[in-house]
């Protein structure tokens, strides 16, 4: 924070911080974050409208996190709406 705090000029640190904080907090409206398996960075997730269902009823997900690079793929249970993610080799 101390480089976007001196990136900007004519505006003290409390403002600066303040906007953070601000912008932050701003997601889209049913937005989820989830964590990478592999390196736990954080990723936003929203559920698709038209959803992929394979012959069990669960909904299937394929991610990429942009930190390691490497692709996971999620399903979502039908019976208590929790994902399940697994990294993919």
């Amino acid at each position: 924070m101390e480089l976007v705090v001196s990136a900007i000029r004519g505006i003290d640190e409390t403002t600066v911080f303040v906007m953070i904080a601000q912008i932050i907090h701003l997601t889209a409206p049913g937005m989820e974050i989830i964590e990478c398996p592999k390196c736990r960075s954080p990723i936003p997730f929203r559920r698709s409208n038209n959803p992929i269902i394979d012959g069990s009823g669960f909904e299937i997900y394929d991610f990429l996190c942009a930190s390691c690079r490497k692709r996971f793929s999620g399903i979502i249970d039908p019976y208590d709406d929790s994902l399940l993610v697994e990294v993919i080799d």
